[in-house]
Formats: structure tokens, C-alpha cells, sequence
């Protein structure tokens, strides 16, 4: 402490973080600052290393101490590249890595999912933003456009119902979300619960942003969006059951795949509540 006096460590207490749950844009800007391709890293690396200011590992006394030696050269490792596998839409349509400009990336030409799903019988659409209804029903229709394009069927919402999100309490099914940040996450939970695991309705949902639910481009304000009406669709139609696309891979993976084996792949995932929510408690899922 100050003027060098100490403090026996089993008698401290460590106060509490206030620490509250950053916001989407925050996010995003910090996945882009701290988002950097390899080159930039080994760039900065090596003149970190080769910096005598910047780098003393030679004379920590830890790094002595424990006889280790940290190299000037950075660790190379024998890789291959893994060749592309080729994505199968329909039997006319497939994506080759000769035909992508980027490896593993493409967009979707105006095609057929390999198995499209059709939209329920009885679906609705709940409008919780600012958006008016005669701009949700253009929604619908562009989005019904495409959907006709993907092979499914897109029958009208038999409900359409608009709310108020400052004045209505969370017990209906949302599809658009409020334009509000901090009401748009509490919301987006209470309703995947609601919908999907309490009194048994079992409804599949699709949240959209406000934003991805008006006509406009960056470019273009007139004009819809077609990747996003495309991006939503490949979501519905999963969640429906339909396969968007299947992998055309090497004989020898099919085989390996089709033929069974005796190797189980397992992933588990965690997660923990933000700082602020401290009854929330943390959850695990595993699949295999």
C-alpha cells in the first residue's frame, strides 16, 4: 500500500466488479479492432522481437531463474490447405472453388434450396418496431417473392398484429423487433422462451431486425435488400426442416461417413451470464 505498508492478504476482501453488459455496437467495434489477419500479426510480432525497447526476455530475472530461452524465430509448421468441397443447391446448380473468387466464400445466385420447406398453413406476423403495416406487407411480399425462387411456399400470414414496445408486457410472439437496443435484447429472450418452451406451443420463431424488415440498401434506398430476404429464408427453411444445401466431398470421406465407424464427435459449448445478471445462471449444451 502507500508509504510501503502491508496488509496480511487472508484479510482482504476483493470488491465486487460493477461491470455492465457492453452494447452491440460496442461489440462489433471491438471485433473490429481486435480483428487481424495473420500477416498483420507477424509483422507486429517481429518488430516487438527484434526491438530491444519493446522486448527484454533476456534479462528478466524469471525467465533466467527458470533457465528458459524465448527465440528470435517464430515456430513453422508443416500445413496443407484443404481443397473446397463443392455445395450442391440442385442438380443444375453447384458452387466449385473455380467458381468463387474467395475459398469458402460465395453468394447465392437465385436457385432452389436442395430440399425447400413450405411455410405452415397458419403462420403470423407480429410487428413490435415502428414500422407501419403497409411496409410489413411489402416485407412479406419481397419475401414471399424469394421464397418462390428457394422452391417453397409462402401462403399470407393469417395474423398480423402491431404492439407498442414500451407499453406491452412480454407474453406475445414477436417477428420484428423494436429499434431499442435494451428492449430488444430483454425481448428476444422472453419470447424464444415463451414460444418455444413454455405451455407447450412449440412455435418456431424467426426474430428479424427492424432494419432487414424496410426497403433500402446502402446504395440503393429504393431497393430491397436480396441478401438479406436470402439470409433470413436460409434460416426459415432450416427450422422447417428443408436442407439448403449438402456437401458434394471426396470418395473417401463418403465412404467413411456412409459405411459408419467407431469414432463419436462431440462439441459442448458455454456460456455465462453477462457481469450485471447475476441470478442468471450459466449454461452448457452438448451435442453429439
Amino acid at each position: 500500500m502507500r508509504k510501503e505498508s502491508y496488509l496480511p492478504m487472508e484479510l482482504v476482501d476483493v470488491e465486487p466488479a460493477r461491470v455492465k453488459k457492453i452494447t452491440d455496437e460496442q461489440r462489433a467495434l471491438m471485433c473490429k479492432h481486435s480483428s487481424v489477419s495473420p500477416q498483420v500479426y507477424i509483422k507486429s510480432i517481429k518488430e516487438i522481437r527484434n526491438n530491444p525497447e519493446k522486448q527484454c526476455f533476456e534479462e528478466d530475472p524469471f525467465v533466467a531463474a527458470w533457465n528458459m530461452n524465448v527465440s528470435t524465430d517464430m515456430l513453422t509448421l508443416p500445413a496443407r490447405v484443404l481443397p473446397m468441397p463443392e455445395i450442391v443447391y440442385t442438380d443444375q446448380y453447384h458452387v466449385t472453388s473455380g467458381s468463387v473468387r474467395d475459398v469458402g466464400t460465395w453468394q447465392m445466385k437465385p436457385t432452389r434450396f436442395h430440399t425447400p420447406a413450405n411455410f405452415p398453413a397458419v403462420w403470423g406476423m407480429i410487428n413490435l418496431s415502428s414500422i407501419e403495416q403497409h411496409a410489413c406487407e411489402d416485407f412479406y411480399n419481397e419475401l414471399s417473392n424469394i421464397a418462390g425462387e428457394r422452391g417453397m411456399q409462402c401462403c399470407p400470414p393469417v395474423i398480423y398484429e402491431e404492439y407498442d414496445s414500451r407499453n406491452s408486457t412480454a407474453d406475445e410472439i414477436i417477428v420484428i423487433l423494436s429499434a431499442n437496443s435494451k428492449l430488444k435484447s430483454k425481448l428476444y429472450g422472453s419470447f424464444k422462451k415463451l414460444c418455444e418452451l413454455e405451455f407447450g406451443h412449440g412455435a418456431v420463431t424467426q426474430m428479424i431486425q427492424h432494419t432487414n424488415a424496410v426497403v433500402g440498401t446502402r446504395r440503393d434506398k429504393a431497393r430491397w435488400d436480396y441478401a438479406k430476404l436470402s439470409n433470413i429464408l436460409l434460416k426459415i427453411n432450416t427450422k422447417l426442416y428443408g436442407i439448403n444445401a449438402v456437401l458434394k466431398v471426396h470418395d473417401v470421406i463418403e465412404r467413411f461417413f456412409s459405411h459408419g465407424h467407431r469414432v463419436m464427435y462431440v462439441g459442448a459449448d458455454l456460456s455465462h451470464a453477462p457481469p450485471s445478471a447475476r441470478s442468471q445462471p450459466s449454461v452448457v449444451a452438448v451435442v453429439a
